[in-house]
C-alpha cells in the first residue's frame, strides 16, 4: 500500500500509517498546510547534523560495495 510522508509533531513523534495511507484524509491536507506555512528552513541543517553519523554509515556501505554488485537503479510501481 502506498504511503505518503506527513508532518510530524516534534513534541510527540508518533508514526501514523493511518494517517499517511492514500489518499490523505482532508485533516491530514490541512495539517500539512498548517506545516509548509510554519516550517523553518533552518530546521533542515538541525536534522542533517543529527544524522550525520547515519549518512556517514550509508556512506560508507555504499562506497564499500563491490564494483557491480548493483545497477543502481530505483524500484518504481507501475503507473496505474
Amino acid at each position: 500500500m502506498p504511503f505518503a510522508v506527513i508532518p510530524l509533531d516534534p513534541n510527540n513523534i508518533k508514526l501514523s500509517f493511518e494517517k499517511a495511507s492514500l489518499p490523505l484524509s482532508d485533516e491530514v491536507l490541512q495539517e500539512g498546510a498548517q506545516w509548509y506555512q510554519s516550517f523553518d528552513p533552518s530546521e533542515r541543517a538541525a536534522l542533517g547534523s543529527l544524522l550525520e553519523d547515519k549518512i556517514e554509515a550509508v556512506r560508507a556501505v555504499t562506497r564499500n560495495r563491490p564494483p557491480g554488485s548493483t545497477d543502481s537503479e530505483i524500484s518504481r510501481l507501475e503507473e496505474p
